[in-house]
Formats: structure tokens, sequence, C-alpha cells
């Protein structure tokens, strides 16, 4: 019987070990070695990198051979949607993060995260932890894009993500399981897991949607007829999911814009919507001729207006403009008509205050079709992008073609459903779920 007891106290002793031992390897930040760093600065001898899961965002500056001072403030991060320019409360050592940006109604929000800020002669480095729930953002559903960047440093951003945490989405199903069947607890778990793989396919995963970067409006183009027409009535936007876009560090002067592809054409609508109320007196609501920049499956087209010119409409006027686009692979350039149309629209916008002031901002839509974009095609699935420095920073992003969606949640479909057939093993269905996703 004391061998007995011995026994069983000495396998628990092992468990509580060896739990202890998982926690405490456990670590806050990811290793930066193995996620993706784009390299910053004048002379790019610098590196960015961003990363996030289903609480935290993180990211990694690094100077390495740069000859200036790091930068302690101007850092701008956008999750999905919402931009928030990032400051520090020290300027080295251990520090705490406020954010301000669209996401918190333009407010200061204090105690985001913290960040540790290495500043002498051999080491430069930020290494920063942001709180999704501090910002008020609900844990992601499905996968968020990320954008970080630093004005101070060049025009060049990281990109991650942020992947939903699957233990959320397969817990419904495995409560669900466990009150209709009479098997184990392993098998019920395994079970919902396989099930779960399968309805995520069926309904297509997040990556198999439209979406938009930093800067990114999520913008769905799975139907058919986008239901946009290019004739100065912007009321055809009005279901679109639009983007809160921003020069980083300016917050006031507020672009609205939305990115969108079928099988025919890529559309783009942006409205100046200055923050600072009248646009005719205060705020930058001039409509913008130039500096767009077109990326179809990597190739760029950029994109211009009225040769290069603005216009001055009275408010409630609306004008078409010619369309230039010049293929930076080819050197093809092309100019067309009837595919954009500015307007001078009434606003009401909000001052610093907080109270509403009338006035006026320009807005412009066009659609850009694929046959004159000569080195791309309406390739179902291929990522297109939209930037334009001169308005703000990051790129909008969405998909080309109007089935790709549909494909690949099929192809989803297969793979999940093998997965339930062919793979009973528990440790091998989890990894194929991972790979799903």
């Amino acid at each position: 019987m004391r061998k007995i007891l011995l026994f069983i106290i000495t396998f628990f002793g092992i468990l509580i070990g060896t739990s202890s031992m998982v926690a405490a390897s456990t670590v806050d930040t990811p290793d930066w070695s193995t996620i993706a760093s784009t390299s910053v600065g004048y002379n790019g001898k610098g590196t960015f990198a961003v990363t996030g899961d289903s609480t935290n965002v993180y990211f990694h500056v690094d100077m390495g051979g740069m000859v200036q001072d790091i930068p302690t403030n101007n850092y701008y991060l956008v999750i999905g949607t919402q931009g928030y320019t990032l400051s520090f409360s020290a300027a080295s050592g251990s520090t705490t993060i406020s954010a301000i940006g669209s996401g918190t109604n333009w407010q200061t929000i204090n105690n985001v995260g913290t960040a540790t800020i290495i500043s002498n002669s051999t080491v430069r480095t930020i290494d920063g932890q942001l709180s999704l729930k501090a910002l008020n953002i609900q844990t992601p559903a499905v996968t968020q894009d990320l954008n970080f960047s630093n004005s101070g440093l060049g025009s060049e951003a990281a990109s991650g993500k942020i992947v939903p945490d699957s233990t959320q989405s397969s817990s419904s199903s495995t409560a669900t399981t466990s009150s209709t069947t009479t098997s184990s607890s392993t098998d019920s778990s395994s079970t919902s897991s396989s099930e779960n793989a399968a309805s995520q396919a069926l309904a297509g995963s997040s990556d198999d949607q439209a979406s938009s970067d930093s800067t990114q409006a999520t913008n769905n183009n799975t139907s058919e007829n986008l239901g946009i027409k290019i004739d100065g009535d912007f009321s055809d936007w009005a279901d679109k999911t639009l983007s809160d876009m921003y020069i980083s560090g300016d917050q006031d002067n507020l672009k609205k814009a939305a990115l969108l592809a079928d099988n025919k054409n890529v559309y783009f609508y942006v409205a100046m919507m200055p923050k600072l109320g009248n646009g005719s007196t205060s705020g930058y609501a001039t409509f913008q001729a130039s500096g767009y920049q077109l990326n179809v499956g990597g190739i760029i087209y950029d994109i211009s207006f009225n040769n290069n010119s603005t216009v001055t409409l009275d408010v409630g006027q609306k004008q078409a403009v010619s369309v230039n686009v010049y293929n930076e692979k080819t050197g093809a350039d092309s100019t067309f008509d009837d595919d954009a149309y500015v307007a001078n629209q009434e606003l009401t916008q909000k001052n610093g205050q907080g109270e509403s002031v009338q006035g006026n901002g320009y807005v412009l839509e066009c659609a850009i079709p694929f046959s004159v974009l000569g080195s791309s095609s309406d390739t179902s699935g291929q990522t297109i992008t939209l930037a334009n420095s001169n308005l703000w920073t990051g790129k909008l992003q969405t998909t080309g073609g109007s089935t790709g969606p549909v494909l690949l949640a099929g192809t989803g479909f297969i793979i999940a459903l093998f997965s339930v057939i062919v793979l009973p093993n528990k440790k091998r269905r989890k990894n194929m779920l991972k790979e799903i996703k």
C-alpha cells in the first residue's frame, strides 16, 4: 500500500513539476529571429517587425547600422482598420505605452502596453507589447492585418497578422458535442475539432476573405455585382466598408477610403473628411490628383487623374476626370475617360472640442478596368493594394476576382474532410487544423 501511495505522490509530483516548468518557460514576447522583418531607414540598415495573437500585438525595432538616434515617438500601428500613434513614457529602459488614434476617438489612452528601450553604443532596440483589451479591441474572430511604421525613418512599414485563437472557435463545438454523446472527453474534444474544421472550411477561413491592410478595410467582393456605378453619385458606397486613413502622426486630416475588385474592374473611393471642420478654411480637403500606386498581383501601376491637376468645384458640384495608368513594369502609358468622378460635398465634422462644424471636402470614385492593366489579369484571389503617401501611411488591400473566396473555401472543405476521415490521431488532426487556418 505504501508503495502505491508513494507512486501516486511521485506521479502527481512529476505532473506538478512539469506544469511549473512549462509555465516558467512561457514567454510573452515572440522569437523575432523566426518572424519576417522589414528593412527600414534611408540606408536600409534598420529593421521593423510586428506580429500578434488573440490578446496582444508585439513589435520590434532594431536600428542596426543606422547612424541616427533611435526614435521614441511617431510610431504608427494599424490593427485591421484602426490606426494608432504610439508614444512612450520614457526614452530608455522599461516604459509604458500610450496610444491615440481613430480607435480611441482621438483621445489618448494611457498604459495600453509596455516596452523595453535599449539605447547604447552597440544596441538600439525597442521591444513592445500592446494589449488589445486596453485598446478596446475585441478578441478578433477573423485574421487581422497589422502594419507598423515610423515616418521619421522613411516610408517602409512592417506587416504582420493577428491569427484568432483556434481554441475559442472550437469551444462551443466541444460543449455541444459533450452534451449529446456518451464518449470520453478526449474523443468528444477531438470530434469537435474535426467538425469545427469542416464548418470553418464551408464558411471560408479568414485567409479566404478580402481584407485590408493597415491600413485596410475589410471589403466583401464575393458578389458578381458590387453595385458600383462611376457617375459622381456616391450612394452606392454607403454599404461598403470604409477605412480611416491618415498620414502617420496626423490624426486630424482623416480620409475615408475603400478598395474593391470584381472580375472586370478595380474600384476605389477616397473622401477627404478632415476632423478640423470647414474644408475651405482648415484641414486638408482638396482633391488629390496624383500619387496613387495600385499593386495588382505584384505589378505596380501609377494612377493619376485630370492630367495631375486638382479641380475647383462648388459645393454639390461634380465632374468627370480622366484617368492615367502607367505600368512600371512595361512602361506602357494609357489615358481614358468616364471611369472617374470627383465631387465637392458638404460635410458635418467635429472640431477639436467635439463641436459640429459645417464644411466641405472632395470625394473621388473610379474604376480601373483589368483590360487596361496589360501586365495583370483578373486572377481570383490575387492580392491588390492601393497606396498614396500624399494622403495616408500604409495601404488599402483587397483580393482580385469574384470567385476566389468560394474556390478557396471548397478546397478547405476537402482538406478538412480528409482530416476528419483519414487522420484519427488527435495530435495529427490538431496539426492539420493549424494548416487549414
